[in-house]
Order: C-alpha cells, then structure tokens, then sequence
C-alpha cells in the first residue's frame, strides 16, 4: 500500500524546487568562482558549501531554541550581505545595513531581466553558432542517463510501491529530525546529526511533509551515491565509457561488490557521507594539482560535511583523502603553501564538526547507548575475504596507473596523468585495508560490517579504472577507434544487465520495513488532513515517532491504565487527580487486523507489539459496550484505525 500519491508528489516538488534555490541557484549569489572550473565541479563546490551552512545553522539555531524558518532563511541571506559588503562603495558603507540591505534586494530583483537577457543573447548568438556535439558524447550521455535511470528506479521504487519507511534506522531518523524541528538536539543522546539537521532544514524551509521527506530523501541518496560514482570516475579518467561502467556495477550490479544494498533504499546517514567520499578523492587531488582555490575550499566542505555526518564514513573520506594527497605529492612534487593552508582549514572544519558534540557533553548530555555501543563492541569473526571482483579491481587500477605511467614516459599524450590513477589505486588499497582490520588485530564490530561500504566504492572505480586502460592502449592504433571501442563495451555492459532482466520485469531492491505499509499511511493521512496539537494516536510505541511534532501520543499500557470507557468522551484518571476529559480533539485508535513484523526482529518486537494489541483491544470492546461501534477512520489489510470525535462542550 502506497501513500496518497498527491501527498508523495507535493512533497517531492517542494523538496526539488527547494533544492534547486538552495544548492544552485541562492549558491551562484552568494560564492565566486576563481580561476578555470569546469561546471560539474562548480556545482558540487555549491551544494558542498551550503550543506556545511545548513547543518552549522540548524545545529546552532536548535541548540539555542531558535530553529525556524525564519532563522534559516535569514542565516542564508547573511552569506549575500557578507559578500555584498566589500563590493559597494565608500558612500553606501557609511549608510550601513539598510543600504546594503536595498542594494542586495535591487540585485535581487534585477536577476530575472538579467537572466532573461542572458538567455535571449544565448539563443541568439553563441549557442546557434556553437558546434554539435559529437555522436559519440550523445551516445556516452545516453547511456550515462539509461543506467542512472536505471539505478534510480532500483532505490525509488520501494517508496512508491510502498508507504512504510525500510530499514534500517529510518524510524530513528524521523524521530530526530522531528525532534529538531522542535528544538530538541541529541533526544537520545549524543550522536552525529549532520545528516539529520540537514533534512529538517529541508523540511522546514520547504514546509515539506517530514514523513514523506524521510521516506524519499533516503532512495534520493542512493540515487546521488550511484552519481558520484560517475562523477568521480569521470573526473579522474577524463572519459565517459568508465563513468558509465563504474555506475552500472555500484548502480545495478550489487551482487558483486561487499555492500548492503538494501540500505540505499532506505534513509540513513551513513549512505548520505559515503556519497561524498569519492568526491573528496577528486577534489583533494585536483587541489594539489590545480592553482584554483575552488578546489581546496569544496575539499574541506566535503570533508566537514562528512565530519558531522558518522564516524566511519569521516574515517573513509578521511583514507580518500590521504590517498589523493599521497598520489598528486609523487605526481607534481609537494606545495608547501597549500599544505599550511590545508592544515588550518581542516582543524577549523574538526573543530566545527566537533564543537556540538564537546558541549553537548559539557552540559551533561550523555552519549547515545546504541551508538556508544556498536563503535566499541568488538567482535571475534574473522576478515572477510578478498573476492575475485576485489583482485579484478585492483588489478585494473594498477594497469591504468602502469599505461598511464607508460604513456607519460613515451610522451605519447598530454593527458596522460598517472596522479590520478594512483589516487584510485590508493584508495582502493586503503579501503581493503580497513576492510582486513582484524588482520592487524583490530576487531571492532563497526569496521567489520561498515567497512565493505568503501571497498565497493574502491571496486566500482577500479573496474571503471580498468576500461580507461583498455581504451587508452586502443587510443594508440587511434584515438577514434579506442574511444568507440571503449563505449561500445560499456553499452554491451549495460545491454547485458537489461537483458538479463528487463525494465518490465525488473524489481527493484527488496527491502523490510518495521511496520506495516497501513500503519504509516494512516498516520501520514492524521497527520496531513488535520491540524497540529488537535489529535491524539493510540497505537504500538513505534506510532510516537509519526505523531511527534504533530499531534499527541499515547502507549497502549498508558491508554488501558489512565482512560476509562464511561462517558460520551473518554476521561483521563490519574491517582489523587480528579479525571478531566482527554484534550484532543480527534482520538484515534490503532487496532491490528495481523501484527506484520519483519523476520529478523519477531523474537524482540512481536511480544511487544502483542501485549500492546491485547491493550489496545480489551479497552475497544469495554468503549462499544456501552456506546456502540465506534467509527472507522481508516481500514487497510493489516489494521483498523478507529476515531472518536470530540463533542464541542468536551473539547472546550
């Protein structure tokens, strides 16, 4: 069962203009480019930047108990005023914040002429006269496109097919993001919420469903790792039939790397770090390599982004990082200066990252026990072996760094840069390295099951490295010919995948959901048809994470004990207390037709769920005893959600 699909389609148009303003267009305002930047490295420099914005100001803003829209918006319009600042003149200084204020609002409302203007001459000169691109840059975008498109209904379809959020932590994640928006950091102690306060930024400032925010933001970064994939393939390998090769195997081919692809189906922090990961590789390396400091400000962005997001995925761009660094120091010698400045910047982003988490437990806030728990428990399993898809992948790094190494000896081209390849060599000897940790005596359960995250990031470009190879030795006989070759081979790649299971058949990535698909629905529908605070939801403890920030909530054992069945609006008993009626307007009931838990939590969830049943129904039959059936507010195949409506004399 799906949620309504208005309510899914809203939420998503809201959430992508929303995106676009923040990370593309409010971007170009307020950041200057220096120096020559092509223009997928512009766009992720922007992104980069405003999340480390966004996450600094939700964190700050709810730390303070000041987290709103208007706070947001107003910390993002601050980044224009500072910038706007030195460019004005000595007059409209002295006039201080109100002219500069009119100044950036005339800008502001001068853009749509501007960009009217721009396009007009665009399509009037340059771009009529600007040449085709060439049938073999159409063909690599297809294919780039088919497989993206491809990865994109793998993670998406779950939550349009379905209205229950999958595993693994999604219903945690709702929880804290609510709970941010209400002003509360760390609900369950000290934990990284980067990620977090980044999707109730979202939330808020795009009035955007929580719910449903959580349930698609989670496949949307799923969609954004198979993305980066490419992204960083491409700029690394400066070809498209790797880029297309490196997405088909993470995007649609999860068997054969060591990751849990299921996860990306649902919403958790971990996915969203690891999806900037070989993103820092390319920017470290191109910083060392490149004179534009756009390069070293994105890199430190990423690296802060993925800092305030979980520790393990800081600990994987953190070896990106030192690979980049190591690679491009043997390809183009070591610069000192950008070194000092590398220093600075990166303590300033640890301290960043690290401030909230110092003072939460300054004031006595403790750490959070699961997560406490997993970062310290060991385990006594030993590594996972190295598969053959992990030899093959690092035997195609090291050849495209061995034909690159060639080539630059030969002199046989100008792009032959062999930094690069060892970059991605690097990293992926680094990942298999913290993949065999045990190995060297390190037996934490967190790298034994985390670590095969990064390994198939290494994977993905190792294999993509490997098709550069082979395209660049048949660059040799001809450059035209090793290109088609090279692409031709990727698109049989593709073709393979496509036949063996087609569009119409393919399913997407299976995943378990905590509760049922009705469960969620029902909730989602309270929560959108009706008013903040007028409603109150008796259902299983896992029904507060929805109700929290939008109506009242109420345990089962809580609801049996307190509330009684006289009257013609249940009363609330509390000892010593005389009974007052219940508070809300609308009561909701949540009864269970069959209790649907997932296989691999039915010892621990389901007695719970079927003492809070028996609850929950005991109380229903006492209510239609005295008063008749009560109303059916909402019916699906695993439950029914009853609901009382207050009279006025009560609900006053």
């Amino acid at each position: 069962m799906p949620l309504p699909l208005s309510l899914e389609l809203d939420t998503m148009l809201r959430l992508l203009i929303g995106g676009l303003v923040l990370f593309y267009f409010w971007p170009r305002y307020v950041f200057a480019v220096d120096g020559q930047v092509s223009r997928t490295d512009v766009l992720v420099g922007y992104a980069a930047r405003m999340v480390v914005v966004l996450i600094v100001a939700g964190l700050a803003f709810t730390a303070i108990h000041a987290f709103s829209w208007f706070a947001l918006a107003a910390a993002v319009f601050a980044l224009r005023l500072a910038k706007v600042q030195p460019e004005l003149s000595r007059d409209e200084r002295g006039t201080g914040l109100g002219a500069r204020l009119l100044a950036d609002l005339d800008r502001l409302g001068s853009w749509p002429r501007r960009t009217l203007a721009f396009l007009r001459q665009r399509l009037r000169g340059p771009l009529r006269r600007k040449a085709r691109p060439s049938a073999y840059a159409v063909v690599g975008a297809i294919l780039l496109l088919a497989v993206l498109g491809l990865s994109a209904y793998l993670r998406l379809a779950p939550a349009f097919q379905h209205a229950g959020i999958p595993f693994s932590d999604s219903g945690v994640v709702l929880y804290w993001v609510q709970a941010i928006g209400h002003q509360v950091l760390y609900p369950n102690g000290i934990y990284p919420e980067g990620f977090h306060v980044l999707i109730a930024d979202l939330s808020r400032l795009t009035v955007a469903n929580s719910v449903v925010s959580v349930k698609f933001i989670g496949p949307v970064v799923g969609v954004a790792m198979v993305a980066s994939v490419g992204f960083a393939t491409y700029r690394l390998t400066g070809r498209i039939a790797p880029a297309v090769a490196a997405m088909l195997v993470y995007g649609t081919l999860p068997q054969l790397l060591p990751y849990s692809h299921l996860r990306q189906a649902g919403t958790d922090a971990q996915e969203f770090g690891n999806a900037l990961v070989l993103p820092t590789l390319w920017f470290v390396y191109a910083s060392w390599v490149k004179t534009s400091r756009w390069y070293r400000g994105t890199a430190v962005a990423l690296l802060a982004i993925v800092a305030m997001t979980h520790p393990i995925v800081a600990l994987n761009a953190g070896a990106a990082a030192i690979a980049a660094t190591v690679a491009a120091w043997l390809a183009t010698g070591v610069r000192w200066r950008t070194l000092g400045w590398y220093l600075r910047w990166v303590a300033v982003a640890a301290l960043v990252a690290l401030a909230p988490l110092v003072i939460a437990l300054a004031v006595g806030i403790p750490l959070n026990s699961s997560g406490a728990s997993f970062a310290t428990q060991m385990t006594g399993a030993a590594a996972p072996p190295i598969s053959l898809p992990d030899k093959i992948a690092l035997l195609s790094a090291a050849a495209l760094a061995l034909v690159r190494a060639i080539r630059l000896i030969a002199r046989r081209s100008d792009r032959a840069d062999p930094g690069m390849a060892l970059a991605g060599l690097l990293t992926l000897i680094f990942a298999l390295a913290i993949y065999q940790a045990s190995r060297l005596g390190i037996h934490l359960l967190a790298l034994y099951s985390r670590a095969g995250e990064f390994v198939a990031l290494g994977d993905a470009l190792g294999f993509a490295m490997g098709v550069s190879a082979v395209q660049e030795l048949l660059e040799l006989v001809r450059p035209a010919f090793g290109r088609w070759a090279a692409l031709v081979l990727a698109a049989g790649l593709v073709a393979a995948a496509w036949v063996q299971s087609p569009p119409a058949t393919f399913n997407a990535f299976p995943v378990y959901r905590w509760l049922p698909d009705d469960f969620v629905a029902a909730y989602a529908r309270i929560g959108s048809t009706l008013p903040s605070g007028t409603w109150l939801a008796v259902s299983d403890n896992s029904g507060f994470d929805y109700a929290y920030g939008q109506g009242l909530f109420m345990t089962a054992k809580d609801f049996a004990a307190h509330v009684g069945t006289s009257g013609a609006w249940p009363l609330y008993h509390h000892p010593g207390e005389p009974s007052r009626p219940l508070a809300a307007r609308h009561l909701f009931i949540f009864v269970d037709r069959r209790i649907v838990v997932a296989p691999s939590y039915r010892s621990t969830v389901l007695p719970r769920r079927e003492a809070a049943q028996k609850l929950i129904r005991s109380w229903v039959a006492a209510w239609q005893r005295t008063h008749g059936p009560l109303p059916v507010y909402f019916r699906g195949p695993d439950l029914t959600v009853y609901e009382l409506t207050a009279p006025i004399s009560s609900s006053s």
